[in-house]
């Protein structure tokens, strides 16, 4: 594997014949940008060039890490020469600025300018690009000299990455081609596959409109300079079958560089125009600027018309894409349910039907994908009802490892599309206590909402941090005097039920659901607690399956249990340490050491430190903390959940009076990071309850 460039000097040769350079052309060759040649020139967004403020950034810059990745594992840019590019052209060439006469404000100046058109990778050998860009019949085969080069960027300030001859690929042939500027695209053929060094980038396949107002982002060679990142881009026209206009900031070089939706990150276009000024670069007496305006926009040919072409042109083998029925499945969540999404792209109003097969053929589980689940839009651009979940069987929940395959069910052809294999090893059935308040069963957690005095009740339905939808059970208020203080399975159905608890008569209710349907209520055998003790949330402490009661007394510090076995209470119990220490409180339970076990998780307002108790049944085996051992000031503790689907719990903290809520993502003690949901705050006068 030889080197072909690395280092980061300069110089000032030209070594490629670069397209020609025009705002009002189809956006091949060099086009401008600004410079990072030394710390008086760091990485800066302030001069207005392209639509208003200039948002192009370096790869290494820029703050999305899966646009990052998208331009360091999927982006190729165009050459149009015999070899890959050398050292020499990398270090020598033809910098931005002398090639323009770029005045000294102008960004990526000293940037140099080797690439001619860009591209983005969608199956293992191919690449989609602007049909312009094709300046000969013969520019791929044999005999051609069109490249596709990756890890044409910067991996750091003043840096270039090493491209190596693994990283340049040659054009094999077209595969298809519209015709400029209507349907300006072309899908080329590797000489050979790319993944798994690079990943194919997801594309959209949904047919709805591309709608004035939704955000998108491409990644290209500007000018043919190292691949830049520009996001905070709209759509300002558009439609499902044609040409959106949007705010983007391209110039030439740019063209055949994806068009990312980053709503999902799916490709939802490739850029094909720029409409501007008759230049690009404008004279102001002395040197050339880029021009800034809100007259420049980019046009982009959108993915689903690009798809019909290329499906439908014989010889075409690309399963990735032109498979009519999609999908795929997740892992399992910690109550132990798989999620996914299936499609069928020939007709999306129509529902796919899924199998889960376990161990082969040791249970077959048949569902339908007519859920709504954003993660099918992540992956594959498709909005509407895609989404399946799948509960692991009670015979499969033993503690030791399985297999599931799940496969579509082609509507047309009746025969299975395969959706991946996933492996699984869930404890013995108790699903009760990892159930949680996953609301609407589809493997992830959710948030419950309660308004003190209406009594209002709300549920926000998750997917990791977004929040697609809100709803109120059934009966969506409760009684008077009456608090809502976690959930549970209490009738062990596998959906989760909320706990009530009235202050000063101590007494205790269920409501038993069906997703947000309230099928009954019920109370437990023993239906009022002992005065002073307030009902803290629920947990399995003996490990039977069942959702026991978690009390705790302010003052004094005691904890105590409660078994239950449905509405039944067995017995009581206190930990081998019956009370925590003053100052702190009780705030809910929790796996913090993945043994199985229900922990215990304490929280000292003011302090606002953490702890954890770790439980072997009633016995505390020790404490713990995690490793951000305090809360922001003006933040209180209020629970767990599985927040990442990573299989450990997570915390959940709210603020009182912005409403903000925010999850600690856990790996036993140790922090991983934080996030808040996509809505990161509820509404004056609710109160997050789990």
């Amino acid at each position: 594997m030889s080197k072909l460039f690395t280092g980061s000097s300069r110089g000032t040769r030209l070594t490629v014949v670069l397209g020609v350079v025009a705002s009002t052309s189809l956006g091949c060759g060099p086009v401008a940008d600004s410079q990072e040649s030394g710390p008086s020139q760091p990485e800066s967004r302030e001069d207005e060039v392209i639509h208003l403020t200039d948002d192009r950034m370096d790869v290494y810059a820029h703050p999305d890490p899966t646009l990052r990745a998208r331009a360091m594992y999927s982006t190729p840019v165009m050459m149009y020469q015999s070899v890959g590019p050398t050292l020499e052209d990398l270090t020598t060439s033809t910098r931005l600025g002398n090639f323009f006469n770029l005045c000294s404000t102008e960004r990526f100046r000293d940037d140099p300018i080797l690439a001619d058109c860009s591209g983005v990778l969608i199956d293992d050998d191919l690449v989609l690009s602007a049909a312009h860009c094709i300046k000969k019949s013969d520019a791929c085969g044999p005999a051609g000299s069109l490249l596709w080069v990756f890890k044409y960027y910067r991996p750091a300030a003043g840096a270039y990455e090493t491209i190596t001859t693994d990283d340049v690929f040659r054009c094999k042939e077209i595969v298809a081609k519209g015709s400029a500027p209507a349907t300006d695209f072309v899908v080329t053929r590797l000489n050979r596959p790319a993944a798994p060094r690079f990943t194919p980038a997801p594309v959209a396949y949904g047919r709805q409109a591309v709608v004035p107002g939704h955000s998108v982002a491409t990644i290209g060679a500007p000018s043919g300079i190292p691949l830049k990142i520009a996001a905070n881009a709209t759509v300002t026209s558009g439609t499902a079958t044609d040409n959106p206009a949007a705010t983007l900031d391209i110039l030439g070089g740019n063209s055949g560089g994806a068009v990312y939706s980053t709503d999902g990150y799916t490709v939802a276009g490739v850029v094909h125009s720029a409409y501007g000024p008759s230049d690009e670069y404008q004279w102001d007496g002395t040197c050339r600027k880029a021009y800034s305006g809100v007259n420049v926009h980019g046009n982009f040919y959108v993915m689903p018309a690009i798809l019909d072409t290329l499906c439908s042109t014989p010889g075409v083998l690309s399963q990735r894409l032109c498979a009519p029925v999609k999908g795929h499945a997740d892992g399992v969540s910690p109550a132990g349910v798989f999620s996914g999404g299936a499609f069928d792209r020939r007709n999306l109003g129509q529902a796919v039907s899924v199998e889960a097969v376990f161990d082969l053929a040791g249970a077959t589980v048949t569902t339908t994908a007519n859920r709504t689940q954003r993660d099918i839009l992540r992956r594959f651009g498709i909005t509407g009802n895609h989404g399946f979940s799948v509960e692991v069987p009670a015979q499969f929940r033993d503690g030791v490892n399985h297999i599931v395959d799940f496969y579509a069910i082609d509507p047309v052809a009746q025969t299975r599309v395969s959706l991946g294999r996933r492996t699984f090893n869930l404890p013995l059935d108790r699903t009760a206590v990892a159930l949680g308040s996953d609301f609407d069963r589809n493997g992830h957690a959710d948030l419950l909402w309660f308004k003190p005095g209406t009594q209002e009740v709300s549920f926000w339905f998750l997917e990791d941090t977004t929040m697609f939808g809100a709803a109120s059970p059934s009966m969506p208020a409760g009684a008077a005097g009456w608090e809502l203080r976690g959930t549970g399975d209490f009738n062990r159905d596998g959906h989760a039920d909320l706990l009530w608890f009235k202050p000063g008569t101590q007494e205790v209710s269920f409501w038993l659901l069906n997703g947000t349907t309230v099928v009954g209520t019920a109370s437990p055998s023993w239906s009022v607690g002992a005065a002073g003790w307030e009902l803290r949330g629920t947990g399995d402490f003996n490990r039977d399956g069942h959702s026991d009661l978690l009390w705790f007394k302010p003052g004094t510090q005691e904890v105590n249990f409660w078994y239950l076995n449905g509405s039944t209470v067995l017995g009581a119990a206190s930990p081998s340490t019956p009370a925590g220490a003053a100052g702190w409180d009780l705030r809910g339970t929790g796996d913090f050491n993945q043994d199985g076990d229900t922990d215990l998780l304490w929280f000292k307002p003011g302090t606002q430190e953490v702890s954890f108790w770790y439980l072997d049944g009633t016995t505390v085996l020790g404490t713990g903390a995690p490793s951000w051992s305090a809360g922001a000031v003006g933040w209180e503790l209020r629970g767990t959940g599985d927040f990442n689907r990573d299989g450990h719990s997570d915390l959940l903290w709210f603020k009182p009076g912005t409403q903000e809520v925010n999850f600690w993502y856990l790996n036993g003690s140790t922090v991983l990071g934080a996030a808040s949901p996509s809505t990161p705050a509820g509404a004056a006068g609710w109160d997050l309850r789990g």
